[in-house]
């Protein structure tokens, strides 16, 4: 999904197996919406429901929007108000992330109508996107207003949300994430995630992403408190609500000019982080690792190649599924947006990951069941495809033995995952004849 500037709109492609489909506006005809490379509109998905969230614009009169789609981006919904409870305020910068139930959870950002006052706020739906509650604040954890015009992420996992921002506190920008415990229904503390203290009399319109695994929040953001513009990472304990010392991820690159606009993204602890670094040319950098909680290597990073000549990458965005790393990039010069994949595991070594001893399906191949045995206890499980498309759903309610329906899913290969009591993910292939 991507913003185009031609016409302020919003467009959408998906990968049926062979190529990208044709693009999808996804906004309606005669509706302009902002459409910036550093905080246009934002996308997440469960399964094939697909969330888009946009602001229109002029940005001081008109609201933020979330489109729904539940047929894996066939049809898109009319646009449904997310900042409905604002008043004379005016809203900025949405974005969008999926809580375990597949509801829409939206960060915004809400100003007075004299544009003082930023701060982020929170609003969720109960109906799938349909109608939204009003929101709660989320940030204002620092004493200071957020940075208003960077762009804020969030991301959700069991009942932890995190709302990420940059801070603005006298000109002291570092980056926090507002935290809650709920589902999102309260941010009672907040978590500064960068620690390099960088003062600056201007806003960089750029801000932090994060994903959550367990009970850890990991994070990416820019800062150039160094005087140089350089990606940092960092760990950050939901428990305790304190943060780990910052990872400079460049250390090894070298004749940098600048470095910005990262984007992380996981499945399970296999993580992947990109951003944008400018040299002698204009480059994506990605770091990967197959086991998050062992950070990352310092001289480890790929360069991902760009068949372009010339080129202009501008930004970058990631995901990961169980066996691949997807990077999508806007190239300015072509202006054209661009996809690479890169492999992890093999499907075929799936079945030799670490942890699938403790877990036997039966039987597989398999017909109209599986059936699981495990000697942990099992609290979630989902089927997906080879495209990472979740297409089946268990409430496994806290048990050692699944008997899992197979509700007709098609002749073909397909990955199981399973997730313990203690929040270990574990992964088997599955045939169904």
């Amino acid at each position: 999904m991507w913003g185009s500037t031609t016409d302020a709109a919003a467009y959408f492609s998906r990968w049926d197996g062979f190529e990208f489909t044709d693009p999808t506006r996804v906004t309606p005809m005669g509706m302009e919406i902002f459409t910036a490379s550093w905080a246009g509109p934002d996308i997440a998905a469960f399964g094939d429901t697909i969330y888009v969230v946009c602001k229109e614009n002029p940005e001081d009169m008109a609201p933020a929007y979330c489109i729904h789609s539940y047929d894996g981006g066939a049809t898109f919904s009319e646009p449904v108000v997310v900042d409905g409870m604002l008043g004379d305020n005016i809203s900025r910068f949405p974005s969008v992330a999926v809580n375990e139930e597949g509801q829409p959870i939206v960060a915004f950002m809400r100003l007075d109508s004299d544009f003082g006052n930023a701060r982020y706020v929170v609003a969720s739906s109960d109906d799938f996107g349909n109608t939204f509650n009003m929101d709660v604040l989320a940030s204002d954890f620092s004493g200071g207003d957020v940075c208003d015009c960077c762009p804020v992420s969030i991301t959700a996992d069991n009942n932890y949300v995190a709302t990420l921002y940059r801070d603005n506190l006298d000109n002291l920008r570092n980056s926090w994430a507002g935290i809650s415990a709920n589902g999102g229904d309260m941010f009672m503390n907040g978590i500064q995630i960068d620690q390099t203290d960088w003062m600056i009399n201007a806003c960089p319109s750029t801000g932090p992403d994060g994903v959550i695994i367990g009970d850890s929040l990991y994070s990416v953001f820019m800062s150039a408190a160094t005087g140089e513009e350089r990606i940092y990472f960092s760990a950050s304990s939901l428990i305790s609500l304190t943060d780990q010392p910052d990872i400079r991820l460049s250390w090894e690159i070298l004749e940098l000019d600048i470095e910005n606009y990262p984007r992380i993204a996981n499945f399970g602890k296999a993580t992947a982080i990109v951003w944008k670094e400018v040299e002698l040319n204009t480059n994506i950098i990605l770091e990967f690792t197959n086991n998050v909680e062992n950070r990352f290597s310092e001289d480890k990073y790929y360069v991902i190649p760009i068949d372009l000549e010339p080129h202009e990458p501008i930004n970058a965005d990631v995901s990961v599924s169980s066996t691949d790393v997807h990077v999508v990039w806007q190239d300015n010069y072509s202006d054209m947006v661009m996809y690479r994949k890169g492999s992890y595991i093999e499907p075929d070594a799936l079945n030799e990951q670490i942890g699938n001893d403790r877990i036997k399906i039966y039987p597989n191949p398999a017909n109209e069941i599986i059936n699981i045995s495990s000697d942990v206890i099992i609290t979630s499980c989902s089927v997906s495809d080879l495209n990472n498309r979740i297409v089946l759903v268990e409430d496994a309610a806290d048990t050692k033995y699944i008997t899992l329906p197979l509700n007709g899913l098609n002749s073909g290969i397909y990955l199981l995952e399973l997730t313990d009591s203690n929040g270990n993910n574990y992964f088997k292939k599955v045939i169904i004849n």
